[in-house]
């Protein structure tokens, strides 16, 4: 059983959704450019030791870290694994044209940055089915069911949420 200690993380980066790549060079292995997406993040005392082998294995060390939970982009997408934040490099992704026309972001490229300290963010979601008002944060109609996000409609379907917006704040006066 491994052992760690979760915290939820508000930092900037790296955050769910964003981009790296593993530091392997200064471990006397060649920099391959296997693209990693964060999943989460969390201080644990279990992650992958690099350079990162195949299959990737967790240790357990004596001390906890920073650590981000990874899918290897192209290689094996089933599977994540830890890897200390101090091993990744972040790669930026540039807007989207079709994001600066319309709006709409991919989930899979960014999802909204939560309130420090908890809260939720407010987003309009897209369905290939139906477009709908909610909030991004696992609440009561968007939500992550591991693989995708997720919209209930309050009856029996449930439908896949490919894009989001922020939500505009109601007029002052």
């Amino acid at each position: 059983m491994t052992a760690f200690r979760m915290c939820a993380d508000y930092s900037e980066w790296p955050r769910f959704g964003d981009f790296a790549v593993v530091e392997q060079k200064r471990h006397g292995v060649s920099n391959e450019m296997y693209y990693h997406k964060v999943v989460a993040t969390l201080v644990s005392n279990s992650w992958v030791d690099v350079p990162v082998q195949s299959p990737a294995t967790e240790t357990l060390h004596d001390s906890s870290e920073s650590v981000a939970i990874v899918i290897c982009c192209g290689v094996d997408e089933s599977r994540t694994y830890r890897v200390r934040v101090a091993d990744l490099h972040k790669v930026e992704v540039s807007a989207r044209p079709s994001e600066a026309i319309n709006g709409w972001i991919k989930c899979s490229e960014r999802m909204p940055h939560l309130p420090r300290g908890g809260g939720k963010a407010r987003v309009i979601a897209y369905t290939p089915a139906r477009a709908a008002q909610s909030f991004a944060n696992g609440s009561r109609f968007l939500y992550w069911n591991g693989i995708d996000w997720r919209y209930f409609d309050g009856g029996r379907f449930e439908h896949r949420v490919t894009h989001w917006q922020p939500f505009l704040a109601p007029p002052t006066e």
